[in-house]
Order: structure tokens, then sequence, then C-alpha cells
């Protein structure tokens, strides 16, 4: 009788770290697949961010921005970059344990 139970549990243990091993995969998977779309982010971020420095460098008396049509493209574009700063803002505890924005 107790080698029926050691042979179940035994199963059990193989079933168990089966299962855990499965688990580690999928989310080994998931956290690669999230730091892919995290650098794509970042990528279109430092290109927004990029393009809107570009064009205040060609606007230098702001006579662009200042127009009602291309102004707005101008708004939208920092919006846009601003948006996409916050978006990919990591938090990160330091070692006081106070949470710091990189």
């Amino acid at each position: 009788m107790s080698t029926f139970f050691i042979i179940l549990l035994l199963l059990l243990l193989i079933a168990s770290l089966y299962a855990n091993y499965n688990l580690v995969k999928k989310s080994e998977k998931i956290e690669d697949k999230y730091l892919e779309l995290y650098n794509s982010f970042c990528y279109i971020r430092d290109s927004f961010d990029i393009g809107y420095k570009v064009m205040q460098k060609a606007d230098k008396l702001g006579a662009f921005a200042a127009d009602d049509e291309t102004g707005t493209i101008f708004s939208t574009i920092k919006d846009t970059v601003e948006d996409l700063k916050k978006l990919t803002e990591i938090e990160e505890k330091d070692t006081n344990g106070t949470e710091e924005k990189k």
C-alpha cells in the first residue's frame, strides 16, 4: 500500500515538474514579445522626437508653428512624442525603496 502512495506521489511530482517547465517556457516567450514591443515603441518615440526637433530647427522663427494649419501639425507631433514618452517610462525602485522614473 505504501509503494502505491510513493508511486502516486512520484507521478504527481513528475506532472508538476512538467507543468512548471511549460509555464516557464511560455512566460519566457511572453517576456521576449514584451521586450520586442517595448523596443519598437522606444524606436517610434525616438523617431518622432527626432522628427519634431528637426521641424523645430527648420522653423527657427516660429512662423510655421504659429500658423493654424501647420501649427496643428506641430502640436500634434509634440503631443504624440509626449504620449509615447509616457508609455515607455520605466519605473524602478532605487536602493531606498522609492520609485524612480527612467
